[in-house]
């Protein structure tokens, strides 16, 4: 269906209010992501860095997911989801550096 065929959606919230809440559904998707992303790696005996290569993997999602939108015609790139995108990712880095020193902290006093 043609993105001219679908009705039009007034929404009651002000459009800079809206973009708003869509950078920062952004950022908390990304926060989520990096964090489960880490932990799956910090459970892994030998994969370094879990931390470092969760964020790298999310930021490649990020990138890929706002391209592909090119592909699609009632979509577009926008570079203000891939800054949010990255917020997400460097706040959830820092959460999931922080997982995982506890984990690892945890394990030592076992």
């Amino acid at each position: 269906m043609p993105a001219e065929a679908l009705p039009e959606f007034e929404s009651w919230l002000p459009l800079s209010l809206e973009r708003w809440i869509d950078k920062l559904q952004h950022i908390f998707a990304f926060i989520v992501m990096v964090v489960l992303v880490a932990r799956s790696l910090s459970d892994l005996d030998d994969v370094e860095r879990p931390v470092l290569k969760s964020a790298f993997l999310t930021l490649v999602i990020s990138f890929s997911l706002e391209a592909l939108q090119i592909l699609v015609p009632w979509r577009h790139f926008d570079v203000a989801d891939l800054v949010a995108d990255a917020a997400g990712v460097l706040i959830g880095g820092l959460i999931a550096r922080q997982n995982v020193k506890l984990r690892k902290s945890n394990e030592i006093h076992r």
